[in-house]
């Protein structure tokens, strides 16, 4: 499934569920990376901050592994205990600590050419020994995208991007604000988007889904300027987080026929979006959007 962009787009990283009180005890906020571990073997993995969690347990998706992110094997905190009568492995629980992880720079790229961001990763592989970096790479529809985290400089980050970007035949735009170590670049050939590529010394907080879409596609000159502000034009909607990968429908449309449409149920919104109506598996995450719009509608 890692090798399939409507799965994936599902969930493009590996990540943590912590209750909304744990993360504020631990310095954590929505979109930090954390560093859970267990004595001295630890795990990199992004935060999803949830009243839904409960309280003193963390939920880590077990699907992550080497082969697409740089340190997310959740089932090396897991001890090896197993039952003495089936033999059955203890893989459900396992008491951890969980601490954030004080990147200096964030990436969030995405590319067609699968080799120039590979050369990014190698090497800060070589200089981190990959203990002490965080990435995710998971394929989109016309490529890959990435999310990076390190102890790089911005500084340092932006040139190592713009150096394994000159191998590409493009235009470019481009944008820099050295003070705020922010940096922007979008890539073209023939008029298509090949390669975008952002670099906050903070959290990037763009419509990620929808720069991903545009990867491959012809783009005006006024919407490359659009593709680097990092969200789409008023008449392309943000579809936001994929949260039914069967029909590639984004956490805002079902906010938006929630309380714009007034979907009361999850067969409304089925109805309006197709959401959680062919294989089902969304149908619990839907549930629990449609909760919280509707308490945050009556409290508004």
């Amino acid at each position: 499934t890692g090798r399939i962009a409507t799965l994936s787009a599902h969930s493009t990283e590996p990540s943590i569920e912590l209750n909304l009180s744990d993360a504020e005890d631990n310095g954590i906020v929505h979109g930090d990376i954390v560093r859970a571990y267990v004595g001295h073997t630890s795990i990199l993995v992004r935060a999803l901050v949830s009243d839904s969690q409960s309280r003193g347990h963390v939920f880590i998706p077990m699907h992550w592994n080497n082969s697409h992110a740089s340190l997310a094997r959740v089932n090396s905190l897991v001890p090896a205990n197993t039952d003495p009568v089936s033999g059955q492995p203890a893989l459900k629980s396992a008491l951890i600590s969980v601490k954030r992880y004080a990147a200096s720079s964030y990436v969030f790229a995405v590319i067609q050419d699968h080799d120039i961001a590979e050369s990014v990763i190698n090497h800060l592989q070589s200089a981190f020994q990959n203990s002490d970096f965080y990435f995710a790479r998971s394929p989109c529809e016309n490529g890959w995208r990435y999310e990076i985290a390190s102890k790089q400089t911005s500084k340092k980050t932006i040139e190592l991007w713009q150096h394994a970007l000159r191998k590409l035949p493009h235009q470019q735009v481009e944008l820099q604000d050295k003070n705020a170590g922010i940096y922007r670049l979008s890539c073209f050939k023939e008029g298509n988007l090949i390669a975008a590529v952002f670099v906050s010394s903070t959290i990037i907080n763009h419509s990620k889904q929808w720069i991903a879409d545009q990867l491959g596609k012809t783009t005006s000159p006024d919407s490359r300027f659009r593709l680097l502000a990092g969200m789409p034009n008023k008449d392309l909607p943000d579809k936001g987080t994929i949260v039914c990968s069967c029909y590639m429908v984004g956490v805002n449309q079902i906010k938006e026929g929630i309380s714009g449409k007034n979907c009361k149920s999850i067969n409304a919104i089925g109805e309006l979006t197709q959401a959680g109506t062919n294989c089902g598996s969304c149908r619990g995450e839907l549930q629990l959007l449609l909760n919280a719009q509707q308490a945050e509608l009556l409290t508004a």
